[in-house]
């Protein structure tokens, strides 16, 4: 779980020791992601922090799956279906892939199988949302496979901004 906090900085002429200072004409006009722990304790002349507030917890859901199936066509309509987007498509790329990503959202797949395995496609990304809101869409997802008849399996857990699991991996299938 990422907290992403907003502060309102003047923009100054900071007063840093030698060490720290990249150059003389370094100025703060903004701050992206902070834990107030790690502020220096620097005198930074006529710049101030007004206050420091959470804005938003944002949780991070990563996902994984397999589809088995020889058609494309049939993981581009499921994939349409879900992401209520009617002009997603399956590209020719060295076999089928699709990338889809939005504020908060990001879905890649692509085919796998090779000439001697079994076709599916696998499934990847991550879904910034509650954890009930991305297991809800990753249900209905499911759903949308099992009505299309395929055999498929979605792993998900629930990640830190750099991708490390912050909880155990599920299953759907």
């Amino acid at each position: 779980m990422v907290t992403v906090l907003r502060a309102r900085v003047t923009p100054c002429k900071p007063r840093l020791p030698k060490a720290l200072a990249a150059s003389e004409t370094w100025s703060a006009t903004s701050i992206d992601h902070f834990a107030p722990a790690e502020w220096p304790a620097y005198d930074i002349g006529s710049s101030h922090i007004d206050r420091i507030e959470p804005r938003m917890t944002m949780a991070i859901t990563s996902y994984h799956g397999t589809f088995y199936t020889e058609s494309p066509e049939i993981i581009e309509q499921i994939l349409r279906s879900w992401l209520s987007k009617n002009d997603l498509q399956m590209k020719p790329h060295r076999g089928f892939q699709m990338h889809y990503e939005t504020d908060g959202f990001e879905l890649y797949c692509y085919d796998a199988g090779g000439p001697e395995a079994p076709f599916y496609f696998l499934l990847e990304g991550r879904i910034e949302d509650a954890p009930d809101t991305a297991t809800t869409r990753l249900r209905d997802l499911a759903d949308l496979s099992r009505n299309a008849g395929l055999e498929f399996s979605i792993d998900y857990e629930q990640v830190d901004s750099e991708g490390n699991p912050l909880s155990a991996e599920k299953t759907i299938s």
